[in-house]
């Protein structure tokens, strides 16, 4: 009978290694596709950039924060680790929350590629600028968000299949929802601190 519970927690264990590899895996492709990709459009991406950079400009040059500016920030800030959370109660986030991470990976290769294939060395520097504060706190409150969602996923499909009915109750505990206020008051505060910061950073190097 022990024996029988030691091999399958062991299954599980492994499992779990399994699922976590295949996320940090998701994580890489979703590097390397955006870096890919970003390279052959470089000589589409350089009017579009350019566009951007004009409008960013004209819009953080109002001396008056609007609403809109103000919650596009939480927004860019706030979607993937929340959306990492949720799936974090459903069966079938454990499919999705790889997903999300390489989406994650995917725009923020594809961002800082587009901005060095554009404008080389400088494009580094503005690439740190407008997206080097957002994406220095979105990741790590990501992957602390998502690292346990992707168990407790897990967990529900083994209760769906019959085989943790009993761990149910226990998924969500206090440490599963412990995570998502610090992680909240550091995304909210980035948001609004670049909201001030990336403006100043990006007349610096330009």
């Amino acid at each position: 009978m022990q024996m029988g519970i030691r091999l399958k927690v062991r299954a599980a264990e492994r499992f779990s290694l399994l699922t976590l590899g295949l996320f940090f895996l998701a994580f890489l492709i979703g590097l390397y596709v955006g870096a890919a990709l970003a390279g052959r459009q470089s000589t589409v991406v350089v009017p579009e950039l350019r566009r951007y950079l004009d409008a960013y400009a004209s819009a953080k040059q109002q001396s008056v924060l609007t609403l809109r500016q103000v919650f596009g920030s939480l927004f860019l800030y706030f979607r993937y680790p929340v959306l990492a959370f949720l799936l974090g109660f459903a069966s079938f986030g454990m499919v999705l929350i790889p997903l999300v991470s390489a989406l994650l990976a995917f725009s923020f290769s594809y961002s800082v590629c587009c901005f060095t294939a554009a404008l080389g060395t400088k494009g580094v520097l503005m690439a740190l600028a407008l997206l080097g504060l957002r994406y220095m706190l979105t990741l790590p409150c990501f992957f602390v968000l998502a690292a346990p969602a992707l168990r407790t996923s897990w967990e529900l499909t083994r209760c769906t299949l019959g085989g943790g009915a009993r761990r149910g109750a226990v998924l969500f505990d206090r440490a599963y929802f412990s995570r998502i206020l610090p992680a909240s008051a550091v995304l909210a505060a980035g948001a609004l601190l670049d909201l001030w910061l990336t403006p100043w950073l990006l007349r610096l190097v330009t």
